[in-house]
């Protein structure tokens, strides 16, 4: 067990099966895990995950890339503490690092591709801008960045769909920046980034989606979520009886199954100035 961004407690196994679906939900919905145009074949290239977790999107990407390739994952959970039981590739190395204190100077311009995802949502904006510093100082000139983040788009939902509202509202009262991703192009060129991509893509989780099996494992982490949050102080002003938050998992997953449903993110990336020192 461990404290985590929420200031509640969570269940690391539990936490990490649920990221674990939703790297494959992520990877389907947006046909694959590496938009930023970096040489997939070049050997020798750095690659840096920030809040890795244990270390799923390196895992994956690390197949597509060759073996000379080095992976450096970092989170503020140590290791032993959410891959013990992962028997890592000798390319992927994991390192304990908060996102809100000073990196380690031996990473600045030193990382051919840098990827955060899902993780902005949960800091205010002067602290998004902090956070994207740092990471941009990481890429090395001629180097990428790339980000993934919601919106917090409401009009994607049936309005009858009232108890999966009811996990936006969860997500208001938990989320420090729920509509960052409609902004990431914005800080990136502010932070000095050129050649910045954007896209947008609904995540189709309700019966809009014909892919049964995708739609129900999209149910099945937005329950997860819903069973890791309930509890913690920041919902107390829902008013929800406990029997309202024991049902709510499966009240959202029949409102997914019977209306149409989508979830809005944005892919950003950018390449660092090769005159950028």
């Amino acid at each position: 067990m461990s404290q985590n961004v929420y200031d509640g407690v969570i269940d690391i196994q539990a936490e990490n099966s649920r990221l674990r679906r939703q790297h494959e939900l992520i990877k389907c919905f947006c046909n694959g895990l590496i938009k930023a145009p970096i040489d997939s074949t070049k050997e020798g290239q750095r690659v840096l995950d920030s809040a890795t977790a244990d270390g799923i999107w390196m895992r994956d990407a690390q197949l597509t890339m060759p073996p000379s390739t080095e992976f450096l994952g970092f989170d503020i959970i140590p290791q032993d503490e959410v891959c013990a039981d992962l028997l890592l590739a000798p390319n992927i190395k994991y390192q304990v690092q908060n996102v809100l204190e000073p990196f380690p100077p031996e990473w600045k311009n030193s990382f051919d591709l840098v990827h955060q995802r899902l993780l902005l949502v949960l800091f205010p904006d002067a602290d998004v801008v902090q956070i994207l510093r740092r990471l941009v100082e990481c890429v090395k000139p001629g180097g990428w960045i790339q980000l993934f983040e919601g919106d917090g788009t409401k009009s994607l939902f049936d309005p009858r769909a009232g108890h999966f509202e009811t996990f936006y509202h969860i997500a208001e009262l938990n989320l420090k920046s729920p509509e960052v991703g409609r902004y990431l192009n914005d800080y990136l060129h502010e932070a000095g980034m050129i050649n910045v991509w954007h896209e947008e893509v609904d995540f189709e989780i309700g019966a809009l989606n014909p892919d049964r099996e995708l739609s129900i494992k999209a149910c099945e982490n937005i329950a997860s979520i819903v069973n890791t949050v309930k509890g913690m102080p920041s919902l107390d002003s829902m008013g929800l009886s406990k029997e309202a938050w024991d049902d709510l998992p499966k009240n959202i997953e029949k409102d997914l199954r019977t209306y149409k449903a989508a979830m809005r993110y944005h892919i950003v990336w950018a390449q660092k100035p090769l005159s950028a020192v």
